[in-house]
């Protein structure tokens, strides 16, 4: 699905429409110069319809924060392991206008193997969830 650059249109400028690339940004943040440089030499002027996958945040960490690619991997790599470690000890994660990782305990319940049909227990587990904060939320919004 083609989406359109925002910044390009509030700009005046003529956008171009974009498939097939991640919606992260569009022209005219200045924080993501060095990534839109990239994409604009390929001829695009945003990130397209798509989701961000773990390189292009690091692409746009490296770019935002003018870290190499090599140490912001490294600094992503670090958050991930840092969340994931205080959930497996069942601490929760609070990033102040982010949102909250924590674990919640799903109880034993029936469930049906899908190739047989045959009724089975799954066992009691816990699971990762994410609350989205006031922050985030208002960005997601437009806000």
């Amino acid at each position: 699905m083609p989406s359109r650059c925002a910044a390009a249109e509030s700009s005046g400028e003529t956008p171009r429409t974009v498939t097939g690339k991640r919606p992260i940004a569009c022209a005219g943040n200045p924080d993501l110069d060095g990534v839109m440089r990239l994409w604009q030499r390929d001829g695009f002027d945003c990130f397209g319809v798509g989701t961000m996958n773990k390189s292009d945040l690091i692409t746009a960490v490296a770019a935002t924060s003018g870290l190499s690619k090599e140490h912001a991997a490294k600094a992503v790599e670090g958050v991930f392991k840092a969340i994931t470690e205080a959930l497996a000890k069942g601490e929760p994660v609070r990033l102040v206008g982010f949102g909250n990782f924590a674990t919640a305990e799903r109880g034993e319940r029936q469930g049906k193997n899908p190739r047989t049909g045959a009724q089975i227990t799954l066992a009691a587990r816990k699971t990762p969830k994410f609350t989205a904060g006031g922050s985030l939320k208002d960005a997601v919004n437009g806000g």
